[in-house]
Order: structure tokens, then C-alpha cells, then sequence
């Protein structure tokens, strides 16, 4: 008896360790493919002011893509920010 939980306890640890390495993988690939389809469709480039309540200038962002932006909108309340000016710039 003690014997059949031993090894259900070693394939049961065998299981979780093969799980482990394939999410472990996936998670790996997704990254990868993310950052290659960020850097083929994503060529739009932005600068950004970023302004706080009396209205200076505290910031000066260059070459911010999309993503970048997206991010800086979701946080802008965590750091004081109030106004923000963007600006597209040519494509070199």
C-alpha cells in the first residue's frame, strides 16, 4: 500500500515537473513572437511631453512606439502627470 502512494507521489512529481518545462517554453515562445511582431508592424515612432498640474514640461520622450504610449497613458496618474503631447515623427 505505502508503496503505490510512493510511486503516485514520483508521477505525480514527474507530471508537474513536464508541465512546468512546457508552460515554461510556451511562455518563452510568446515572448519571442511577440517582440518579432512588435518589430516588424509596429514602425511609428512618437514624441511625447509629458506635462504635470501647472502645466511645465517635465519630461521629453523620443522614438516611443505605440506599445510604449499605451503604457505611458495607463500610468500617467501614478506619476503626477496630467497633460500629455504627442507628436509623430518621420520615418528615417
Amino acid at each position: 500500500m505505502i508503496n503505490k502512494i510512493i510511486t503516485a507521489g514520483r508521477i505525480g512529481k514527474a507530471t508537474g515537473y513536464a508541465l512546468w518545462a512546457i508552460n515554461s517554453g510556451a511562455k518563452l515562445t510568446a515572448k519571442a513572437v511577440r517582440q518579432v511582431s512588435d518589430a516588424v508592424t509596429d514602425k511609428s515612432l512618437y514624441k511625447l511631453e509629458l506635462f504635470s498640474n501647472s502645466g511645465t514640461c517635465e519630461k521629453t520622450l523620443e522614438n516611443q512606439n505605440q506599445k510604449q504610449i499605451s503604457h505611458i497613458l495607463e500610468s500617467m496618474d501614478a506619476f503626477g502627470i496630467k497633460q500629455i503631447s504627442i507628436e509623430k515623427m518621420e520615418n528615417k
